[in-house]
């Protein structure tokens, strides 16, 4: 038997390296695993220990490679995502050597139902208020010059090169 940290907060890519900023309000917690113990078990483990709905919020588990190790890599290197049971497993055996945390990120689990429900009234909104707004002096803006072109249809030329107009050249 062992004791695994497990640390609830969200893993942010900063400053060329991965850092995990901790839920200070969700903290971290200690479980009591062993070699037997399957992925389905800790998640299960997790879920009961926080008191998180599992209905409503997915876990996502990871962790970070011990100092040592990552001396050998690249400081860049992901957090290792634990996605499976043998995976699970890699982290145990990882654990039994090295003092390393188990990470858990919570996030909401989305409804499709309720997310296409929101888009379709989102998207019926919008085209409600361009068809309110909208009016032809506003779309077609043709009552700038006399022969009905804006001012800046004339520089024809830079059409599809405007980052050649904001930056100097010199030709030899």
């Amino acid at each position: 038997m062992m004791d695994v940290i497990v640390v609830c907060g969200q893993w942010l890519f900063e400053k060329d390296k991965w850092m995990f900023h901790v839920d200070s309000r969700r903290g971290s917690k200690v479980i009591l695993v062993n070699d037997d113990t399957n992925l389905e078990d800790m998640i299960n483990m997790v879920y009961e220990d926080y008191g998180l709905d599992r209905g409503n919020v997915n876990l996502e588990l990871s962790y970070m490679l011990s100092r040592k190790s990552l001396m050998k890599i690249t400081h860049d290197t992901p957090p290792v995502k634990i996605g499976n049971f043998r995976q699970f497993q890699g982290f145990i055996r990882l654990r039994k050597s090295d003092q390393v945390r188990l990470c858990v990120e919570v996030s909401l689990r989305s409804n499709k139902k309720m997310m296409k429900t929101q888009t379709l009234i989102e998207n019926q909104s919008d085209y409600n208020h361009d068809e309110d707004t909208d009016t032809d002096g506003e779309r077609f803006d043709y009552c700038e010059d006399s022969d009905g072109a804006t001012s800046d249809d004339e520089d024809f030329i830079g059409y599809g090169l405007p980052f050649l107009f904001n930056q100097s050249f010199y030709f030899i």
